[in-house]
Parts: structure tokens; sequence; C-alpha cells
């Protein structure tokens, strides 16, 4: 994913007040690319 994506995703969940949602997108996103 993007760096442009992922910020667009993330300032239109924090807008949404989707701040959990954001945070298991976040890890989830920090294990694919660890794997």
């Amino acid at each position: 994913m993007s760096e442009f994506t992922m910020d667009r995703l993330r300032e239109n969940l924090e807008s949404l007040k989707m701040k959990n949602t954001l945070e298991i997108l976040d890890n989830y996103l920090e294990r694919a690319v660890a794997d």
C-alpha cells in the first residue's frame, strides 16, 4: 500500500472516530511488512 494511500486512510478513519480500527489495521500492516 502506498504511503499516500495509508495517510489518507488514517485521516479518514480518525475523522470517522474509528481509532480502534486504525490501530488494528496498523498492527496488521506492520506484521505483513515484517513477514
